[in-house]
């Protein structure tokens, strides 16, 4: 007994330091978000890039990632997580090298490749890491915890890149971000090399978490190539709350992507604000994504995981849906609390779903089905709002850009209550179950070798 209470406490050791290290690379990784990208638009326009050209540029992440999060998310259950992560790391450090030299909109392209290939190879396996270090009852709260203290973080960051980027210009921002690439490169390094975890929960009795959601186990190594992954991602479709996970992240990054596009050149260049606004109002806006963050357990109280998703992703949309009658700063700060709000909840209700119908060993690849969903919405809207923006004006855009998104809200409802394209994705598989990957499985039905 003695021996198995002291293998439980450096079991607990073990997740902690692990969370401890995830939650760093976490921060180190998403420092393109706070430190990077809100400056980029600006930086596009003064070396010569037309809004068309800013929303292109925008939209080259999620182009790349489209195609790259699903074999990316195979990829990290076949080869490992932890080897993802660095290659991860080495990989954004190119980008953020040709960022911090660039002088001409052309040389945003291939930096904005590196960033995004870096992106795609960290998030599947940070966030399928993240979630087989907790058991299911507590999977929401510790994802929350994570994005809270990721947030924290990252707080000042906006505020000092809008600083450095009026008094020194932006390629000392591409340097900073640099040098925490390399440090997370660094810590990446400390990450143990372990083999995937069990999908089976000792805190909660020992059963399956594939049992306990309903999910089929695909082994432990489930995508067998480019094809194999592209079928299980298309057998995960098949359950409802993936669906439903996958739907609400199009729909919530098609928000996104139009405000970043058209949030900070409107700020600087219709309100007359300095860049250094701009990153204040992102500041302000970090402080209530965190807090959302920390108390989602409470601010989804009394809610399904999916009302909280679409019910927050409403607000949001409410919120930007203002923006062309905003004229003055404590109105901006207004919007940024509320959008800072439902910006929290959001991204750890997709999660939370995702998680909870997954085994442990599926969830790599739901993570990158994650991704995949989320950079439709950000691919297509980046292009929307350019091309809306320079033949409408930018108020136009933030208005018909969000009154869609609360359409596709409404019509991701639906989807959930009927259950009519996940069924039809069920029966697609039930026709090609034959052609499948050796040793994957179709819900009702036993692996074919």
């Amino acid at each position: 007994m003695a021996t198995v209470l002291r293998f439980m406490k450096l079991d607990e050791i073990r997740r902690r330091r692990e969370l401890g290290l995830l939650i760093c690379l976490g921060v180190m990784e998403g420092f393109s978000w706070t430190l990077i990208k809100p400056m980029l638009p600006l930086f596009a326009t003064n070396i010569g890039a037309s809004t068309a050209l800013v929303g292109v540029i925008v939209a080259v992440p999620p182009l790349v990632q489209i195609f790259t999060r699903i074999p990316s998310g195979a990829a990290a259950v076949r080869f490992g997580k932890r080897r993802m992560i660095i290659l991860s790391f080495m990989v954004t450090a190119v980008g953020a090298l040709i960022l911090t030299l660039t002088r001409t909109p052309l040389l945003l392209f291939p930096a904005q490749l590196c960033v995004a290939l870096g992106e795609t190879f960290f998030w599947p396996a940070n966030w399928a890491y993240v979630t087989s270090l907790a058991p299911r009852r507590r999977q929401g709260t510790v994802v929350g915890m994570v994005m809270g203290v990721q947030g924290l973080a990252g707080l000042a960051l906006p505020y000092m890149a809008g600083r450095v980027f009026d008094l020194y210009g932006f390629w000392l921002n591409g340097l900073i971000y640099l040098v925490f690439i390399g440090a997370g490169l660094f810590v990446a390094r400390l990450l143990p090399n372990l083999e995937p975890v069990s999908d089976h929960d000792p805190a909660e009795g020992g059963e399956s978490v594939a049992a306990r959601s309903g999910a089929q186990p695909l082994g432990p190594k489930p995508a067998a190539g480019l094809f194999g992954s592209l079928a299980a991602a298309r057998r995960l479709l098949a359950r409802e709350q993936v669906l439903l996970a996958a739907w609400g992240g199009f729909v919530i990054f098609f928000s996104w992507g139009i405000s970043s596009v058209v949030y900070s050149i409107y700020v600087r260049d219709v309100l007359g604000f300095s860049a250094t606004t701009v990153g204040m109002l992102m500041t302000w806006q970090g402080i209530f994504v965190a807090i959302s963050r920390f108390s989602y357990a409470r601010v989804s109280a009394g809610l399904r995981v999916d009302r909280a998703m679409i019910c927050t992703a409403a607000i949001n949309c409410a919120a930007m849906m203002m923006m062309p009658w905003v004229r003055n700063l404590p109105a901006l700060m207004l919007v940024s609390a509320v959008t800072g709000c439902a910006s929290g909840v959001l991204p750890v209700a997709i999660k939370t779903l995702y998680a909870n119908a997954t085994s442990d060993n599926e969830r790599s690849l739901a993570m990158g089905l994650d991704g995949v969903a989320m950079n439709f919405g950000a691919l297509v809207s980046p292009l929307l709002a350019g091309v809306t923006a320079q033949a409408f004006g930018i108020p136009a855009t933030f208005f018909a850009g969000n009154l869609l998104t609360l359409v596709a809200l409404a019509m991701a409802r639906k989807v959930s209550r009927s259950g009519r394209l996940a069924r039809t994705l069920s029966g697609l598989e039930l026709v090609t179950a034959d052609h499948q990957a050796p040793g994957l499985t179709v819900p009702g039905r036993a692996a074919t070798s």
